[in-house]
């Protein structure tokens, strides 16, 4: 088929019907695939004839069939990877392809979903998302965070990492989609339920604070705050070592090693404070076990000083009072 296609071509134009003729062939050798490329042109002298050049091409058609397998392969991961993926024009917004996994996401079929635009599922400005996708494009940026609407109407935080690819001579961009509006709640959640425990122990009188397994503050209340003179920012982070010194650390490190292995530990002492006063203090070392692992501690601490000197005018009141019965007894 090949060879009367070439030898028709080279007939054409001796006879002057074509300009030039010209086509790939393939030539292999018993052990190794050839491919040439033939052309004709005329010979443009009085007796007339064609110049027939043959140029060897295997190389290119190697690498062209290597590109294509390489294309094939990457069509076939994005179609059925399990992550969101999109391919848009970044000057009109078009989306060019969407894999399976988008068609479930999204909620639309996808000869639907390759008319639409991705206006229609971004719900922000069409200026905020033109000014996106130019920074998408320009590799200015890669992580953006969208709201998406979804086909039923459903709103959806994810998050979308972008990047220019070419395709076939054209700039795209490669969206890859993640759905985070669990995540999203369940960080609104964390920051209530730390705003909520925050207010709950900054009104009481003791303090409060959490140690992790490597004994760096992770939490303090205002009371704890106040006691070591401590912004937050400087609180949060700082390690016991630090806070305390190696005097005072070595006196709790018989509690914090108890704690550690789950054992929660209460006992009283005198505490220095950072202005030298003294303080007696009762404290609670209660271990954060989680599926039977440590993961730190809490530590509540009260400082009881006003209660002991209490107690000990009400010692002193019991001597004298008991003193004062004997010698009346004695006197009777």
């Amino acid at each position: 088929e090949q060879t009367a296609e070439a030898i028709e071509g080279i007939r054409s134009v001796l006879e002057g019907s074509a300009p030039s003729f010209s086509m790939e062939y393939p030539c292999h050798s018993p052990d190794t695939p050839r491919w040439f490329f033939m052309m004709v042109e005329p010979l443009r002298i009085a007796e007339g004839g064609v110049v027939i050049t043959h140029v060897n091409i295997t190389d290119q058609k190697q690498m062209d069939e290597q590109l294509r397998q390489s294309e094939e392969r990457l069509q076939k991961l994005f179609a059925s990877h399990g992550a969101v993926m999109l391919l848009i024009d970044p000057l009109s917004g078009a989306i060019i392809d969407a894999n399976l996994s988008a068609v479930n996401f999204y909620g639309y079929p996808l000869h639907q979903l390759l008319q639409m635009n991705i206006a229609d599922i971004n719900i922000s400005s069409s200026e905020e998302i033109h000014t996106e996708m130019e920074q998408a494009r320009r590799q200015e940026r890669s992580y953006f965070n969208f709201t998406h609407k979804l086909s039923d109407g459903s709103i959806r935080s994810v998050e979308v990492y972008s990047s220019p690819i070419p395709v076939q001579d054209k700039l795209l961009l490669f969206s890859i989609i993640h759905d985070i509006t669990e995540r999203k709640e369940a960080d609104k959640k964390l920051i209530a339920s730390k705003k909520f425990l925050k207010t709950t122990t900054d009104v009481l009188p003791g303090m409060v604070g959490y140690w992790n397994r490597e004994l760096r503050c992770t939490f303090a209340n205002i009371q704890l705050l106040k006691w070591f003179d401590k912004t937050a920012e400087e609180m949060i982070g700082i390690s016991m070592q630090q806070l305390l010194g190696d005097q005072q650390l070595g006196k709790n490190l018989v509690y914090i090693r108890a704690t550690l292995q789950g054992r929660p530990q209460h006992f009283e002492r005198i505490a220095t404070r950072p202005d030298g006063t003294k303080a007696h203090t009762w404290s609670h070392y209660i271990p954060d076990v989680i599926d039977g692992t440590v993961h730190g501690f809490y530590m509540l601490v009260t400082d009881i000083t006003d209660l002991k000197q209490t107690e000990l005018k009400l010692e002193r009141l019991n001597r004298e009072l008991n003193q004062r019965t004997a010698q009346a007894e004695a006197a009777t």
